[in-house]
């Protein structure tokens, strides 16, 4: 705590930064102060912000550093609408390519559509960057290196095992240029030795586990307490319950918070859309096919009466084989004839287009939304 209070300390991210800060002001009261001076705790990405943003200041002519909401936004609109999903993914690449210093070029970018694809885009970002005189956030280590600035006396690096190489290079520069580096880990406490045990089922695991928790809490009061569940994307629901009714029994107090989240393929308006586009593809059982029709994330009219001649599995096209302008909205013939048109063989890219045509025909709401 000592460091917090004499010098700039840095942590590789803001998580560990927010726990510092509490850990500090959590020491300073419990020395019975009631006001003390904000410690200078930044994260990494944050302290390199702030020294740009100086030595703009001194330095006008030096490019724009653009926000994470522009950044989003040049990626958005570099790769084409029908890979939009893939946005993130093409910004996470970047920053790893700029940090780990790999080289845009076809001869670490050309062994697959994607990295070829990735590559066409990096270098229409970095034209962009150039004709707008900006940069991004990957790419402020090696600017700050280049620009003749005095280092901070001395730093307190917290647990930076594993940054990128140019992070690493800028702070080794830093020190090479006077400033005193001092690199910690966070010390851990154990207060009784580890213990194995073994039950029948995961259930009883997850139900053992939250008693545990419970146990603590109400005998030690203000701790917090860390659980480590494996694969917990597949077991969310049953891990929040079975935690929901120790922890909170009552629904009143909520006293855990539960990292993470179920699969996006779990989430309702997901699985219907791969519900209905394999009705649109593929022959589904005729009570699938009901409840879709009245599902809530889709805009379809309503089909009064299915035809008696229906098989008990069906798709598009055989529903309005089998009825007619008369007897059911237009709508469905708008798709099913959309998906006659994608029959045959396409790149991803194109599949992913024609299954959005056929969501947008189908009033699906996170397309509509997003429109």
């Amino acid at each position: 705590m000592q460091a917090c209070a004499d010098s700039l300390v840095l942590t590789p991210n803001e998580r560990l930064r927010r726990e510092l800060l509490r850990g500090y002001a959590l020491h300073r009261q419990n020395s019975g102060e009631h006001a003390w001076p904000t410690p200078r705790i930044f994260s990494l990405n944050t302290f390199l912000e702030r020294r740009y943003v100086l030595a703009r200041q001194r330095d006008p002519v030096l490019p724009t550093l653009l926000s994470s909401e522009a950044e989003s936004l040049l990626w958005q609109r570099i790769v084409p609408p029908e890979t939009r999903q893939l946005v993130r993914l093409a910004g996470g690449a970047w920053q790893l390519a700029i940090g780990w210093g790999i080289k845009l070029d076809e001869r670490n970018f050309s062994h697959t559509d994607d990295a070829r694809n990735f590559l066409a885009w990096a270098r229409q970002a970095r034209r962009e960057l150039q004709e707008t005189s900006s940069i991004t956030r990957a790419e402020l280590p090696e600017m700050l290196s280049e620009i003749a600035q005095p280092p901070p006396e001395a730093l307190t690096c917290i647990e930076f095992e594993a940054l990128p190489p140019a992070q690493l290079a800028y702070l080794d520069q830093l020190e090479a240029m006077g400033c005193r580096i001092e690199r910690r880990r966070v010390k851990t406490t154990r207060s009784a030795p580890p213990k194995r045990v073994e039950l029948a089922t995961e259930r009883d695991e997850v139900n053992a586990c939250a008693q545990w928790c419970r146990t603590i809490l109400e005998s030690a009061g203000d701790v917090r307490i860390g659980v480590v569940i494996p694969d917990l994307g597949n077991r969310y629901h049953g891990v929040a319950r079975q935690f929901g009714a120790a922890l909170n029994p009552d629904g009143d107090t909520n006293l855990y918070d539960l990292g993470g989240g179920t699969c996006l393929a779990d989430q309702p308006i997901w699985s219907i859309a791969h519900r209905w586009l394999r009705f649109c593809f593929l022959h589904q059982p005729h009570e699938n096919v009901s409840r879709l029709l009245t599902s809530p994330y889709l805009d379809l009219p309503a089909i009064k009466h299915f035809p008696a001649t229906l098989p008990d599995r069906f798709s598009i096209h055989t529903l309005t084989r089998k009825l007619n302008r008369e007897q059911i909205d237009g709508r469905y013939f708008d798709i099913d004839k959309r998906v006659e048109q994608t029959r045959g063989e396409h790149a991803f890219s194109g599949w992913v287009r024609h299954f959005l045509d056929v969501l947008i025909l189908s009033g699906w709401s996170a397309v509509t939304a997003g429109s």
